[in-house]
């Protein structure tokens, strides 16, 4: 009689096991025929670019992009194609906005410039008229942030920005700083958010040489609540409310990911040591939340070991995302329902965006046969049930 009731028993954990482990293979990242390719302009690299998808108050959506050499931005009809718009930013005079940073296109009244060179914001409209420039005290964040980072949010009259780490920072000082800062933008209140660098990168390995490794902050984005953070050498995303209270983790494994190397890079090695640990051992990208269809997308760098008949320049590596990338998808509720590998030296894992049409990944990876130096070249992905 026991074994008879032990049997469904197992049939049920059996069940229930299977349901689990099909959880996280519900969908896979399709590759469509739709493609989208912009004319770039010869002073522009295809790798590395600084660029936005932004909506205008009618629902139409631009593909903007900064030229850093002739200080514009260039607005393109995102599904045309077409150059629509060419913003100037002039370096000094009336309206000089110094070396930009980056940009953020809040609207065509409102686009925001970080200096470079100094903890100031410029706020210009699309003719390139120097609206504001708001230069925050140096003594209530200088050690905290080296300057404002490349890729600002603006929330609620707040910028937010994420840590750029000062090469002369002490470790202790960096271990402990915030990772991001709100800068109120009429009263200029700064407010930290906690430190969320995650504790095993603390526990004696993490020293002032890992300032440009993959161990400091990799990826931020914001869902509409929170803001969600990655680390390059951890599993774990930090979840974070606007207003810096409540703090929550959550681990997202790859499949594709057995472990994760933990360990200094040395005082004296070699630029060409580190870029080679940077494209081969295991790490996690970007993470990113696509609002059209609820869903959030993580980027993850299986160990590999590099082309050896051609030949590898790792710098390139660096540039266009290594060779081999997979990218996990997880539902509405941050529960993984897939993850999909992509084929070899194909696709550029540093360029990508989400719009309304969907999710779009640049195959301009540098040993791509099919890809151009003069057309930033994207391919529409697709979620579909496995």
């Amino acid at each position: 009689m026991r074994k008879m009731i032990l049997l469904p028993v197992l049939m049920f954990i059996l069940a229930v096991a299977g349901c689990t482990s099909k959880g996280t293979d519900l969908v896979s990242l399709i590759e469509t025929q739709d493609t989208l390719q912009y004319d770039l302009p010869t002073d522009v690299e295809n790798f590395g670019v600084r660029m936005q998808i932004y909506e205008d108050k009618d629902g139409h959506e631009y593909f903007v992009l900064m030229n850093k050499e002739k200080a514009q931005l260039l607005f393109y009809d995102l599904m045309t194609t077409e150059l629509r718009k060419t913003v100037q930013l002039e370096v000094e005079g009336p309206n000089g906005v110094g070396r930009a940073a980056g940009f953020f296109v809040k609207d065509l009244e409102n686009i925001f410039i970080p200096n470079a060179f100094k903890f100031a914001v410029s706020i210009i409209n699309s003719a390139g008229v120097l609206q504001k420039e708001i230069e925050f005290d140096r003594n209530s964040v200088w050690g905290i942030m080296a300057n404002i980072g490349g890729s600002p949010l603006i929330l609620d009259n707040k910028l937010y920005t994420i840590q750029n780490p000062h090469r002369d920072m002490e470790t202790s000082a960096f271990i402990e700083s915030p990772s991001e800062v709100s800068i109120d933008l009429t009263t200029q209140e700064v407010k930290s958010a906690p430190c969320l660098i995650p504790s095993a990168y603390k526990n004696d390995v993490f020293g002032k040489d890992l300032v440009d490794a993959k161990y400091l902050l990799e990826s931020r984005c914001y869902d509409g609540n929170n803001l969600i953070y990655g680390y390059g050498a951890s599993a774990e995303l930090a979840i974070l409310s606007p207003d810096f209270q409540q703090l929550s983790f959550k681990t997202i494994n790859s499949k594709f990911i057995s472990h994760l190397v933990i360990d200094v890079n040395q005082p004296n090695m070699e630029i060409e040591a580190r870029q080679y640990r940077h494209c081969t051992e295991a790490a996690y990208g970007d993470v990113v939340y696509d609002p059209y269809r609820r869903l959030y997308y993580r980027f993850a760098y299986p160990e590999t070991e590099l082309d050896s008949e051609h030949g590898e320049s790792l710098l390139d590596l660096v540039r266009y995302g290594r060779n081999v990338f997979s990218i996990i998808v997880m539902d509405e509720h941050m529960d993984i329902i897939g993850e999909t590998l992509f084929p070899r030296n194909t696709f550029h894992s540093n360029l990508y965006f989400v719009c309304k049409d969907g999710f779009y990944i640049s195959c301009n990876h540098y040993k791509n046969p099919n890809a151009s130096e003069d057309l930033l070249q994207f391919v529409k992905f697709e979620v579909k049930k496995q």
